[in-house]
């Protein structure tokens, strides 16, 4: 965020009926935290609101990304057909729309002998996320995780490159992915009260 302080960016980007003309994220200073207590409650600043719009229209998404560097953020769209990876303006500027300039198109192989089902599955892309170091980005599916390396020119060019994929324990509904802290882990989870959030330790 501003001056290098942590920020929360919350991103309200989903539109499963690709009709809306903006979307919106929020920005907001990250509370600092006693990681010794329980039951905390504390109150955050005002959030700044960006609204963003698509160069080439209202897309559905779920996949929000900030560079923990350079704090460029990233929305990566969720259809059948494949991914489409979106680049906002830095800075965004609060007060006006910021055009969202696609960068790069993914798609996601289902494992061989796939079932209809399990095709869906592993086509939708529904969350991703930097690691802190910002040298790896992750997209995962309903299915699995796909890890790309990178490069110094960027992470647009991070998508010329051959993915690793990981497959993920089976969750009803998978639409949340991030690295742990220090970048040697992935943590996911699903949707729903009192879900769990499972580790999966770099080798």
């Amino acid at each position: 965020g501003p001056g290098g302080a942590p920020h929360l960016f919350l991103g309200d980007i989903g539109d499963n009926a690709a009709a809306r003309g903006s979307i919106q994220v929020y920005r907001v200073a990250e509370p600092v935290l006693n990681l010794g207590a329980t039951g905390q409650h504390l109150a955050t600043e005002a959030a700044a609101v960006f609204n963003l719009a698509y160069e080439d229209g209202p897309r559905d998404a779920e996949g929000l990304m900030v560079h923990p560097t350079s704090g460029r953020l990233y929305v990566v769209t969720k259809a059948l057909a494949g991914s489409r990876v979106y680049a906002a303006p830095h800075p965004l500027q609060p007060g006006q729309v910021n055009i969202l300039a696609r960068v790069a198109d993914v798609r996601f192989r289902a494992r061989p002998n796939a079932t209809p089902e399990q095709l869906v599955r592993a086509s939708l892309a529904t969350g991703a996320a930097i690691s802190p170091d910002g040298k790896r980005l992750v997209i995962r599916t309903y299915s699995d995780g796909w890890e790309w390396t990178i490069p110094r020119t960027g992470v647009e060019a991070a998508f010329r490159r051959k993915p690793l994929q990981v497959k993920l324990p089976a969750q009803p509904q998978g639409e949340a992915i991030c690295y742990r802290g220090d970048g040697k882990a992935l943590w996911i989870s699903t949707e729903g009260a009192k879900t769990p959030v499972h580790e999966l330790i770099r080798r």
